[in-house]
């Protein structure tokens, strides 16, 4: 059996820097900044580095704060260094940069 690449299409992303507040599954707060996003994800920026398994674990769910815009449930994906991505639990409407 051979692997095949492929491309998974996403919806576009929008550039942005929001100040958000990401909420981990045990109610831990970690202040960020929201780098990009769609209404299906998101790409973020902490101010430390984000340990795998002690301030962030793929695929824990979590919740994501945007002053002015709310809570959003979601899930981590990927976390590399100070950044991370995720997807939300529900699709965002009515999206603004």
């Amino acid at each position: 059996m051979t692997r095949v690449p492929t491309f998974i299409p996403r919806a576009p992303r929008i550039d942005a820097r929001h100040k958000a507040v990401l909420i981990a599954s045990d109610g831990t707060e970690l202040e960020v900044v929201v780098t990009d996003l769609s209404n299906r994800g998101f790409r973020l920026e902490a101010d430390q580095t984000l340990f795998i398994g002690e301030n962030i674990m793929i695929g824990e769910q979590v919740r994501l704060r945007v002053k002015r815009y709310g809570d959003f449930p979601a899930q981590i994906r990927w976390a590399l260094g100070c950044e991370a991505g995720g997807i939300f639990l529900e699709p965002i409407q009515n999206l603004e940069g």
